[in-house]
């Protein structure tokens, strides 16, 4: 994504916050983790409450098409090297193709649940705070902020799965450091 893309992404987001904040029409949150802006009565409160929860399900909703996308091209391409394999008869080729579908399968699965289910405490909270006045819990608040968190953290390791030679190199490391972990444990306990 372009420099451009990311700034024209962030605006909204930004505004929507600095302006309730500057409108000294925000408050904290139940838990004190986070602010929140529009809390007092009143027709903005009303259409931002609206406006709010599509800063989040728009970018969740383009990031999963944009891996599916990625998933569908992929299962394309594996269609297409299924078909030479038939032809050849390689039964190791269509074991291995098996395999990548499942990966693949499994990845998409993921990437639903990370930028969909995750967000779905937070804007669905939102949703009912606008249709029911609904108000928060400070464990809810903070289970939001976690998923929340925890997407933007997981981020780069779903978009590497997503490259096969980065993805290669990524196992490689996983491997690397469980053996010097499991080193340095047995190297502990055996002192």
């Amino acid at each position: 994504m372009s420099q451009e893309g990311v700034e024209l992404g962030v605006i909204p987001c930004t505004f929507v916050y600095v302006y309730g904040a500057a409108l000294k029409d925000s408050s904290p949150s139940k838990s004190y983790l986070q602010c929140m802006p529009f809390t007092s009565p009143g027709k903005l409160s009303y259409v931002m409450t609206i406006f709010i929860p599509f800063l989040y399900l728009i970018p969740c909703w383009i990031v999963t098409v944009c891996y599916f996308l990625i998933g569908w091209t992929a299962n394309g391409h594996l269609n297409i090297v299924k078909a030479g394999a038939i032809m050849n008869g390689d039964e190791h080729l269509l074991k291995s193709i098996m395999n990548q579908r499942i990966k693949l399968c499994i990845q998409l699965l993921i990437v639903f649940v990370i930028y969909n289910v995750n967000f779905m405490l937070s804007y669905i909270t939102f949703i009912l705070k606008f249709a029911i006045g609904y108000k928060r819990t400070p464990i809810v608040d903070s289970l939001v902020l976690i998923f929340i968190y925890f997407t933007i953290a997981i981020n780069s390791i779903i978009t590497i799965t997503f490259q096969p030679e980065v993805n290669n190199e990524f196992l490689f490391l996983i491997v690397l450091y469980t053996r010097k972990f499991r080193s340095l444990i047995r190297n502990i306990y055996s002192r």
